[in-house]
């Protein structure tokens, strides 16, 4: 009996033992995996300052009469916009609105949105696939095809409840800027299009080459921009240019790092993608951009009605 019971007192003091050091070993993992979320909160801390200075410095560089650049991005027709992410052009109107954003209490999110030109192709439909997997919108400018699969896909797009823009019917520059005549020849074709496959008239177009493009005059643009407003359509530039255009850019990492270089210079983060045929690394970037803004804290939306415009021409006086 006295041997029964010193066996029983023994196996107690062990199971004492290995409880024990099973919570000894249970908060040092603990300890670890807090260690480890900590160092990661205060990356994003970092960057979230990086991005609060980033903001402040565009305000004083627009209070200081802003920055002008000259360039052109080959085989885009357009002005390439300067590195550090900010307009050629007039942005007072984002960056008036970004600075009583920041003297409120509680500063809105960020707001990206996501777009992308000269679709429908068969990258249109793996981007739909990853923004279906994201739950994110976001906004297609697309260009006429008839094919079957390209009709199915502007249908697509709308079902799916992204924007859906106007890239001009025929994206080729000579014609569509030839005169006041072709330029809304185009657009009815791209329209009537649209409407055709979705049942909704589309209202928001991008200018092949944005309005800060090469081909034609201010003065020019400026009277297609008023055939646009006389028939209630809006027009929509860009002021991040993700480079996947660019011949320069060969990796997705590229394509990503070009988005968030100076993201938080403006409130609103138009960016300008494409969803050609050829943009594969474009399609590979995607969910790296929508992980990384969420990380960041922005909003990622398709533009509506709500969407302050970015628009590269300065307004007339």
């Amino acid at each position: 009996m006295e041997e029964n019971g010193k066996n029983t007192e023994r196996t107690i003091k062990n199971t004492a033992v290995i409880l024990l050091w099973t919570a000894i070993l249970i908060l040092v993992l603990g300890c670890i995996v807090l260690g480890i979320k900590n160092a990661v909160l205060y990356r994003e801390l970092k960057e979230a300052q990086q991005i609060i200075e980033s903001q402040g410095k565009a305000l004083n560089d627009a209070d200081e009469g802003g920055t002008t650049a000259t360039g052109e991005q080959a085989g885009a027709a357009h002005v390439q916009l300067p590195d550090d992410g900010r307009s050629l052009f007039d942005q007072s109107r984002l960056m008036v609105e970004d600075a009583v954003a920041e003297g409120e209490d509680e500063m809105e999110p960020y707001c990206i949105y996501l777009t992308f030109d000269d679709g429908p192709s068969e990258n249109t439909s793996k981007i739909l696939t990853i923004l279906r997997e994201y739950d994110v919108k976001a906004t297609f400018f697309v260009i006429g095809k008839t094919d079957e699969d390209s009709l199915m896909l502007y249908d697509q797009i709308v079902q799916a409840g992204h924007t859906l823009g106007m890239h001009s019917y025929s994206h080729r520059y000579d014609s569509i800027y030839a005169s006041k005549e072709a330029f809304e020849k185009d657009l009815d074709s791209i329209s009537r299009l649209i409407t055709e496959c979705t049942g909704q008239a589309p209202v928001y177009y991008r200018f092949p080459g944005g309005t800060s493009n090469s081909v034609t005059s201010d003065a020019n643009i400026r009277k297609y921009i008023d055939i646009l407003h006389e028939k209630g359509i809006e027009y929509i530039d860009w002021n991040i240019d993700s480079g996947d255009a660019s011949a320069d850019v060969d990796s997705a990492d590229e394509i990503v790092e070009r988005v968030f270089k100076n993201f938080g210079r403006y409130h609103h983060n138009v960016v300008l993608m494409h969803d050609g045929s050829g943009h594969d690394m474009t399609v590979e970037a995607l969910p790296r951009i929508i992980e990384r803004a969420r990380n960041m804290g922005a909003k990622l939306l398709p533009v509506t009605q709500e969407t302050v415009p970015v628009q590269h021409l300065k307004p007339n006086n």
